[in-house]
């Protein structure tokens, strides 16, 4: 925003389960400023950080939706579902329904013949076709988030697997299955973008009559691949405006405008009076647990390093150098590899211990595992010889034990 500018403007703020949008309107409500950005629970911060960046000495009046009314000592809240509904108006002035899919929930919206509310369907409060349901798999699948997952679906073509998104439970099955049957990630990727839209489909479609235009916003609007999947199961197309994401904060933003034309003078606005301070003492009813009578093991000699992206644990690292007869275990998890080394035939005693994120890889991250045990092998001057194999977890559906 210049600082010359002699406008007036007005802020929109709106808070999500995932999200902060910020959005910064002038007396023409056209668009100045915008912010799309995961909070990661840090709210009060990252308030207060945007916020100083602001002129906020040209701000009229602050819009914001009842969850961010625990930060802010000053401006108007408004209602979440309010707000959402004034923004889609605001960047799509007809719309028949209009599809909110966030990071905690997701719902419809049906507007009448003359393009005025008239319900709201929501879903469950399970997150389950949320955007938080991607950040989730993206997580499992060692993405960074559900906006590289998105792209990864974009690229695909073709059938991708079929995996239930019903349930994050049900879901991580699937992803292991998948993994285990050669499934490139991104086509993975596109499956659970694939399962999302049907389970919004499923969820909200069934006996209701969609008015044109259809209209989607929130966060998961973003992602291109579940609109296609939801536009080809509704059979219409689906209108994403430029600010989805930001539907809030804009309603938000043109509320605030709107409250204050019959307000008698100008609020002025500090960020030192506008955010409340944040309480960051917490009381317990009951005193932090205590071990009393726990015989704890002893870790004298116990090494741990990192490898590359495998964790080692060195329990013995006084070994002889030479050939050393041991077992192999292996366990293979949707979200870790584990791997021990130990002389199971007379002490059982464990030598080495590793472990590695699956990052939805788990040919790779055994590999990676065993690797390390080559070069643990090399620099000690050491050789394993492996009178076993055993593999445990998702990698087969039996348990598999070779010896020699």
């Amino acid at each position: 925003m210049s600082a010359h500018a002699p406008e007036k403007y007005w802020l929109g703020i709106d808070i999500g389960s995932v999200s902060l949008g910020l959005v910064v309107i002038n007396e023409q409500k056209k668009t100045l400023h915008h912010e799309y950005l995961f909070h990661h629970g840090n709210i009060a911060q990252i308030l207060h950080d945007r916020l100083a960046l602001l002129d906020l000495s040209r701000i009229v009046q602050i819009g914001h939706n009842h969850r961010a009314g625990d930060f802010f000592a000053d401006g108007v809240s408004i209602n979440d579902q309010l707000a959402c509904i004034e923004g889609i108006l605001f960047q799509q002035e007809k719309t028949g329904s209009a599809f909110v899919i966030g990071g905690e929930t997701f719902g419809l919206i049906l507007f009448d013949e003359k393009f005025r509310y008239r319900k709201y369907i929501s879903n469950s409060s399970c997150a389950a076709g949320t955007g938080a349901f991607l950040d989730q798999q993206a997580e499992r699948l060692g993405l960074p988030g559900s906006a590289e997952l998105s792209c990864l679906a974009n690229s695909f073509e073709g059938q991708p697997p079929k995996i239930a998104t019903r349930c994050a439970v049900f879901a991580k099955t699937d992803l292991i299955h998948c993994q285990q049957q050669g499934y490139a990630i991104e086509a993975i990727s596109a499956g659970l973008c694939q399962g999302l839209a049907h389970n919004i489909y499923d969820t909200l479609i069934k006996g209701v009559k969609l008015q044109e235009p259809l209209v989607a916003v929130g966060g998961v609007s973003k992602n291109p691949r579940v609109m296609d999947y939801l536009s080809e199961m509704i059979g219409l197309p689906l209108v994403i405006p430029e600010h989805s994401a930001l539907s809030g904060a804009i309603g938000c933003a043109v509320i605030a405008q709107s409250k204050n034309v019959d307000q008698p003078h100008e609020v002025s606005f500090s960020l030192a009076t506008l955010l409340k301070e944040q309480i960051q003492e917490r009381h317990y009813f009951y005193g932090p647990l205590a071990s009393k009578r726990s015989v704890h093991p002893d870790f004298t000699g116990h090494r741990h390093y990192l490898s590359q992206d495998v964790e080692v644990d060195a329990y013995d690292p006084s070994l002889n150098k030479g050939v050393i007869s041991a077992y192999l275990g292996i366990d293979i998890g949707s979200t870790s590899t584990k791997a021990v080394v130990m002389d199971m035939a007379q002490t059982g005693h464990i030598y080495f211990g590793l472990y590695t994120r699956t990052a939805g890889q788990p040919i790779q991250a055994t590999q990676s595992l065993l690797k390390v045990l080559r070069e643990i092998e090399e620099q000690q001057g050491i050789r394993f010889e492996f009178l076993g194999v055993g593999t445990k977890g998702k990698d087969g559906p039996q348990p598999v034990i070779r010896t020699a």
